[in-house]
């Protein structure tokens, strides 16, 4: 599994960066988020559902892993320094 086009998001609130998700050759997840919840924790967002339902359906363990890749996949990168600062 891996992050692929991390897009920074200046100005866009709690949004921090939306990006897609390679879970394996055949499969890419496309435009998930990241954002700081109300309490001040790191997690990733599916997109929007469309017509009100979901897409897909993950366990969260997977979850905390795709935060966890996307967490690290912006080290060293001064865009992303607030995401390190709290």
């Amino acid at each position: 599994m891996r992050i692929l086009n991390l897009r920074h998001t200046s100005g866009a609130g709690s949004v921090l960066a939306r990006f897609d998700i390679e879970v394996s050759s055949e499969i890419t997840l496309l435009d998930w988020y990241l954002k700081r919840t109300g309490r001040g924790e790191l997690r990733v967002f599916p997109p929007s559902p469309r017509h009100g339902q979901p897409s897909a359906r993950l366990s969260p363990k997977l979850m905390a892993e795709i935060s966890a890749l996307v967490i690290s996949s912006t080290e060293g990168d001064a865009r992303y320094d607030v995401l390190h600062a709290a």
